[in-house]
């Protein structure tokens, strides 16, 4: 029989339910050619396990992108908690929320139980980028059915070179500037 401790017996076979120090008692009640013998018991301790936890790289992101989920797991099935070590973005629950351009370091943690140890944290790294940015484009005076000459602004992004960006122009007003006049 078990005395103490987590676990369990059925005829011969003990399962352990935890960890901890387990008690379990021999017994032997006797019959008309022997008598009862002296219960012995044993004790030994059954020590926490070890875990892993798994948590996938993250993709970059571009800054004004939405809050985003992370999701990792441990191999105890405890739940995982997640910290953001370094960078622009915050984290509530397993929520991030961008605040700004850069490296982001998110850290998932599980910190055992009565049963298991606490799994090593893993870190994932991903880049914030910044969007490209325009320059203030002055007001325009355009006088009807003339063109008019070349509007000048600049264009830049710290990712990608000035020349590899895709600028797409539409007008605001389709009636006074259709797109094909963009």
């Amino acid at each position: 029989s078990i005395v103490s401790g987590p676990a369990t017996i059925n005829a011969n076979t003990v399962t352990l339910t935890g960890a901890g120090t387990i008690t379990v008692r021999a017994s032997q009640a006797g019959d008309t050619n022997f008598d009862a013998a002296a219960n012995v018991d044993q004790t030994f301790i059954v020590t926490k396990a070890n875990q892993t936890t798994t948590f996938g790289a993250l993709t970059n992101k571009v800054f004004g992108d939405p809050p985003f989920a992370v999701n990792a797991t441990a191999s105890s099935s405890l739940p995982v908690s997640f910290s953001i070590v370094s960078g622009p973005a915050t984290i509530s629950g397993n929520t991030i929320t961008l605040t700004g351009g850069g490296t982001v370091v998110v850290r998932a943690s599980q910190a055992g139980n009565a049963d298991f140890n606490a799994a090593l944290s893993v870190d994932q790294p991903f880049v914030v980028n910044s969007p490209p940015a325009i320059s203030a484009i002055p007001k325009q005076t355009a006088v009807r059915d003339t063109t008019t000459s070349a509007i000048a602004f600049s264009i830049s992004d710290a990712e990608t070179a000035a020349s590899s960006l895709v600028l797409t122009a539409s007008s605001a007003n389709q009636t006074l500037v259709p797109n094909a006049n963009v």
